[in-house]
């Protein structure tokens, strides 16, 4: 399911996917210039869910193994999560989000 609200350099794209994920975005006039920063206003990160708390040290060993940078596996009160950047520096994240007790 897509919509769109406002007009022109206003105007702003909602997504829905089957997963439940949802995607906003909204174009500007005059985008601006040069590598990706994500202090600028614009995409900041992209986040993947993964079935499992062990799924993420599969794909820490998977990245490792492919040279790519990453952090550890870090784990909060809430989940854990898994971070790399692309080629062109936007940061990835791989979450788990821990079961509700009760």
């Amino acid at each position: 399911m897509s919509s769109s609200k406002g007009s022109g350099a206003g105007r702003c794209w909602f997504s829905r996917f089957a997963s439940e994920s949802d995607v906003a975005r909204a174009p500007r006039e005059d985008p601006p210039l040069g590598p990706f920063d994500e202090r600028r206003a614009g995409l900041d990160h992209v986040g993947f869910a993964v079935d499992n708390r062990g799924a993420l040290d599969d794909w820490q060993a998977r990245l490792a193994d492919q040279g790519v940078e990453h952090s550890p596996v870090e784990d909060t009160a809430s989940g854990s999560v898994l971070v790399f950047r692309d080629p062109d520096q936007i940061q990835l994240e791989m979450w788990w989000t821990k079961p509700r007790v009760g």
